[in-house]
């Protein structure tokens, strides 16, 4: 006879209905009084131990996060067992009273700033974590990620507590205030980095607005509006180097793989319209800006602009080109159109040549023959 399969184990009676998610867990109802965060599975246990060591970290120098209560095992699960806060998700208290933003907003930088006044402890480096995040980055040339690496490096040192996932959908509105939570991506160092990811993660930058509450034509507006009154209350309780945020900005967005301020469709779009307007000198300042600033992927730009120079500055084309293959050699046909233009270029030099070499003899300077 078949053996009848054994059965599951049980299932915990405080489990209840799922009440958040994320990429590496979700949270359900624990009881009356808890939630529990239970990760998927293959998530690494550092992590797990790192959202209950930051947690607690932060709890015990006075921010205003849920207190741990353990860690509890669940359908071969692990899970965080957190205090309950009756609260909603800043993002939906946006998304149903906009109105209330500037408020909600300067609350949340101050509520940012009280986790900077904490000591990170001994949590990882942010700095070392952060700069090879950036240095490992795909979809830019080797210097320019190396420039990038550069600007998170350039910030001094600290050991102060960093959250570094700190946006909207991690706050809740409370009847008492602001409530911190998801402390998974937490390291130690200095508040300039954490403040930066944060103005990533607001918006103003069209394509970094995955965290904001407001979609549609006018998310972009709405972003820039965010994270300039976040950075203006920042401004108001703490030193803020607003230079130094804009510069950092641009390393993470590669960093973390954001999406681009302009596809590649709208970055032909306005490389042709300015050249049309503004000729190869103006197509030359937009490539610079634009990869300068992050606003586009830099293997479209430089393709796009390949494409659009061939015809009017060879030589500058070509470069292009090849800054853009260096980035992805993989792109067969950009690079048989490569090869192809720096041999007609070499054709047409050397035709140059030998028209003048043919004039000279024509027409000898003064004095010869």
């Amino acid at each position: 006879m078949t053996e009848p399969p054994s059965p599951s184990p049980p299932v915990d009676r405080r489990l209840g209905p799922i009440v958040g998610s994320g990429r590496t867990a979700t949270v359900h109802s624990w009881g009356e009084s808890e939630v529990v965060k239970l990760f998927r599975p293959g998530v690494p246990p550092d992590l797990v131990e790192l959202e209950m060591t930051a947690a607690s970290l932060a709890r015990s120098q006075g921010v205003r996060t849920p207190a741990v209560a353990g860690t509890v095992h669940v359908a071969e699960r692990t899970g965080v067992v957190f205090q309950r806060i009756a609260g909603e998700p800043l993002a939906a208290v946006l998304t149903r009273a906009p109105w209330r933003y500037r408020g909600l907003v300067t609350a949340l930088a101050k509520l940012h700033a009280s986790i900077h006044r904490c000591s990170g402890g001994a949590l990882p480096s942010a700095h070392a974590r952060l700069g090879m995040e950036v240095q490992s980055a795909g979809g830019v040339s080797h210097a320019r990620r190396s420039e990038l690496a550069e600007r998170v490096h350039r910030i001094a040192p600290d050991d102060r507590l960093c959250h570094l996932d700190f946006h909207l959908s991690n706050v809740l509105v409370a009847d008492d205030g602001l409530w911190v939570i998801d402390w998974g991506k937490a390291l130690s160092g200095a508040p300039l980095l954490d403040i930066a990811v944060t103005a990533l993660r607001l918006g103003g930058r069209r394509g970094s607005m995955e965290s904001s509450p407001l979609v549609g034509p006018f998310a972009w507006l709405a972003g820039t509006v965010l994270r300039r009154t976040y950075l203006h209350a920042l401004a108001t309780v703490t030193e803020l180097d607003r230079g130094a945020v804009d510069a950092l900005v641009p390393a993470f967005e590669v960093a973390f793989d954001r999406r681009w301020q302009y596809s590649p469709t709208e970055v032909q779009r306005l490389a042709q319209r300015i050249l049309a307007r503004d000729g190869a000198d103006g197509l030359e300042r937009f490539v610079a800006t634009t990869i300068d600033e992050g606003a586009a992927s830099e293997y479209h730009v430089l393709k796009i602009a390949y494409t659009a120079m061939r015809r009017v500055r060879g030589v500058r084309a070509l470069e292009y080109g090849q800054r853009a293959l260096e980035i992805n050699p993989e792109d067969a046909r950009l690079a048989y159109s490569v090869a192809r233009h720096r041999m007609q270029l070499r054709r047409k030099r050397a035709r140059r040549l030998r028209a003048e070499a043919a004039r000279q003899e024509t027409n000898p300077p003064a004095g010869e023959g």
